[in-house]
């Protein structure tokens, strides 16, 4: 017999301001009713179940007539897909109210892993499909995911891979609100994005106990290949639309705005995309650059837009890295590949060097020592150090060992 699911809750949001709203407040609040436990799921082939058989002939009005059954809780007894998981799948093209009603009739099913166990759930095929341009759909399925967590934690257990919701959205470059509403929930479950890119190195060790050795193939990387200016760069526009996006209350209602005027610019719109990452590793505008040197997976493409849109902080120490500038961010960056020769670290180090050269003469105030002595005993070339030497050649019989 099928044990059929507890009673799902949904959280009422009536009567809530505007900031309550926000996925962080909403989601976070620890379920105070006792743990349940999921629903037993009956393997059966699918053109024995006549729901599954509906779904994968995408006939959705009789699907709508085998929700109420017992049959919601059958699976597909070679990839372990249910209903949920065929509506989604990329070929389907499953109308939202049908899509509304499976999740209704059925919660769990949207932290369900098939048998691949590699982006199996229904919201890594949602975000993989055309349904990530509905962001309010989106929106759903992770707060009904969080909620489904809270109510069982000790019986879902989603294994952590690169291949995450967010790094598919990202892949198929999704909305800002898609991206953003995805960032803040791996705050709370980190399945849904168990790293963004944007990390930094200084949390190498962490990211590869994760398995998420495929570093440079992260959601930040594939979002910039799809993302940054093909034309000429609208620096004013890109510009306030950092201030006005750091400056925001609620950057949901803010990413749902459609009266912008960066709206009508296609490369601001797709660098919009980029700043989501960005500011939930950053904590204010006059960080960016640090941020963007400092990553474990660097983009050096990304560090030479953000020394055209913010040159002055180029010279601005960061009181999160120990009052460095980000040419000394940058050299401990490359320092940290050891014996491993980062290419990407050290473009960025000759980007810094080509935008603003005062600063090499500049000490490392961790170290005492100037940006190319400091590289020095690291440098996989000379061609490198030269490069950091040549503006201010004078500062090597004055600097560190040499007093």
């Amino acid at each position: 017999m099928i044990i059929g699911c507890w009673p799902f809750r949904r959280r009422q949001r009536y009567g809530r301001n505007k900031q309550q709203r926000d996925l962080v407040v909403t989601t976070t609040t620890p379920c105070r009713t006792l743990q349940r436990r999921p629903p037993r799921l009956v393997d059966i082939r699918r053109e024995s179940s006549p729901l599954l058989s509906a779904c994968w002939q995408q006939n959705w009005n009789e699907v709508l007539n085998y929700l109420e059954t017992d049959q919601i809780y059958h699976r597909t007894h070679n990839s372990g897909r249910q209903a949920l998981h065929l509506a989604f799948m990329p070929p389907a093209r499953c109308p939202t109210d049908v899509l509304r009603a499976i999740i209704k009739a059925n919660p769990y099913a949207v932290v369900t892993e098939d048998y691949y166990h590699e982006g199996g759930t229904p919201l890594h095929l949602c975000c993989g499909s055309k349904l990530r341009e509905q962001s309010t759909l989106v929106k759903e399925m992770v707060d009904t995911a969080l909620q489904v967590h809270a109510e069982c934690p000790e019986h879902i257990h989603i294994q952590l891979t690169y291949w995450s919701p967010l790094y598919q959205a990202a892949k198929c470059a999704a909305p800002p609100a898609t991206l953003y509403i995805l960032v803040q929930a791996s705050h709370v479950q980190p399945w849904i994005a168990p790293w963004t890119g944007a990390e930094a190195w200084t949390r190498e060790h962490q990211i590869r106990s994760l398995s998420l050795a495929f570093a440079l193939d992260s959601p930040l990387r594939a979002l910039w290949i799809r993302s940054h200016p093909k034309r000429s760069i609208p620096i004013m526009l890109m510009r306030q639309l950092t201030l006005n996006y750091y400056a925001v209350a609620d950057p949901w209602e803010f990413w749902l705005s459609q009266d912008d005027t960066w709206n009508t610019d296609p490369d601001v719109l797709l660098f919009a995309k980029t700043l989501v990452i960005l500011r939930d590793h950053t904590t204010s505008v006059d960080q960016l650059l640090h941020t963007a040197v400092s990553m474990y997976a660097t983009i050096p493409a990304l560090v030479r837009l953000l020394t055209v849109l913010w040159p002055e902080q180029l010279m601005l120490p960061s009181q999160e890295h120990g009052g460095r500038l980000p040419i000394h961010v940058a050299v401990a960056r490359y320092a940290a590949a050891g014996s491993c020769i980062d290419i990407d670290a050290a473009k960025v180090l000759v980007i810094l060097a080509q935008a603003q050269p005062q600063m090499l003469q500049v000490r490392d105030p961790c170290t005492g020592l100037p940006p190319a002595l400091q590289l020095a005993p690291h440098a996989a070339s000379v061609d490198l150090i030269y490069t950091l030497l040549r503006p201010f050649p004078t500062v090597v019989p004055t600097a560190g060992f040499f007093l």
